[in-house]
Parts: structure tokens; C-alpha cells; sequence
């Protein structure tokens, strides 16, 4: 008789969330480690609450997006409850939750069948965004400015997911019909 062992690795919950972003950001977009290093940076102090992918076809059109939203509430009550850290299954590939690694292995996927060039943007907490400053210094730390907007290819579809174990973090995959 065979016998299986697991095991699990824990994280603080902001380490954990940026690990997801990480995790994204390195296997579909070209970023910089310290682009991508500032972005988490922002990510800690609460400046993001959400960061898209983008798949653009030849005609400049999107053909795809993948979604991540983090709901800063969400993440303040996880902590006042007391739960401050995750426990993370050693199975997991990188520690990435499964809805993140299946995210990322479709969107590739779409990517690869389409020829499409990816683009990332972020939007900032309403925080930032109503307080001139803080959105200053933000896109000054982070080089970024307004972008145009998104022309899709066709209607979108989408197929979004929160995970109950870390419920401030949501991750949706859309695409043009």
C-alpha cells in the first residue's frame, strides 16, 4: 500500500496576493523586475486594486483580457477576523492558487493560437484616484499614466472566479466572440 503525503506552505496574506500577481504578470506580459518590483511595492501599500492583461490582435483590437481584482475591504475584514496568513498546498504549482495557474495556462493558450501581443494596466484605489497627490505620487512611482481606451475585437465573454479561501482576490479571463 502506497502512502501520499502533503504538506503546506504559509504566507502573510499580502505576501500571498502579491505572489498571484507575480505569478501572472511574469508568465503573460514583459515587465521589468523592477517595473514589476514598484507594482507589487504599490501593490503593499494598497495604491491597486486592479490589474489587467490585455491580448491585442494585429489591428490593434483586444481579443483578450485576464482580470485581477483585489478588494481592499475584503482583505481589511480577513484580517480583523484573525486570519492573517494562508495556508498554501505544496501541490500548487509556485504557490499560485489553482484559479490563477488555469487563468494563466488558458490566456497563454489564446495568446499563442492568435499571435497576440499582451499590454498591462492597472487601475488605482478610489482612495488614490480621489486624492490628486496621492494619484501623483502613484504615477510618478510607478511611470504610468492615463491610458485610451480598449476597442474590443467583438462582445466580450467572461468567466470570473473568487476563491473562498482568499476571497480579496479575484481573477476573471475574457474574450472577444
Amino acid at each position: 500500500m502506497a502512502e501520499t503525503y502533503t504538506s503546506t506552505n504559509t504566507y502573510a496574506r499580502i505576501i500571498f496576493l502579491q505572489q498571484q500577481i507575480r505569478g501572472v504578470l511574469r508568465e503573460t506580459v514583459q515587465i521589468s523586475d523592477d517595473k514589476l518590483e514598484r507594482l507589487l511595492k504599490a501593490v503593499e501599500n494598497k495604491w491597486i486594486c486592479q490589474i489587467d492583461i490585455y491580448a491585442f490582435n494585429f489591428n490593434n483590437l483586444c481579443q483578450a483580457q485576464l482580470k485581477m481584482e483585489i478588494d481592499w475591504n475584503e482583505y481589511e475584514k480577513q484580517m480583523c477576523i484573525g486570519k492573517l496568513t494562508i495556508a498554501v498546498d505544496t501541490r500548487w504549482k509556485n504557490d499560485l492558487l489553482p484559479q490563477t495557474d488555469s487563468s494563466i495556462w488558458a490566456f497563454n493558450k489564446y495568446l499563442n493560437q492568435f499571435s497576440l501581443r499582451t499590454e498591462w494596466r492597472i487601475i488605482y484605489s478610489n482612495w488614490v484616484r480621489n486624492s490628486s497627490s496621492k494619484l501623483t505620487e502613484a504615477r510618478s512611482y510607478l511611470g504610468t499614466s492615463t491610458g485610451l481606451p480598449i476597442k474590443w475585437s467583438g462582445n466580450k465573454i467572461d468567466d470570473y472566479v473568487k476563491n473562498e479561501d482568499f476571497p480579496e482576490f479575484g481573477i476573471g479571463l475574457y474574450f472577444a466572440e
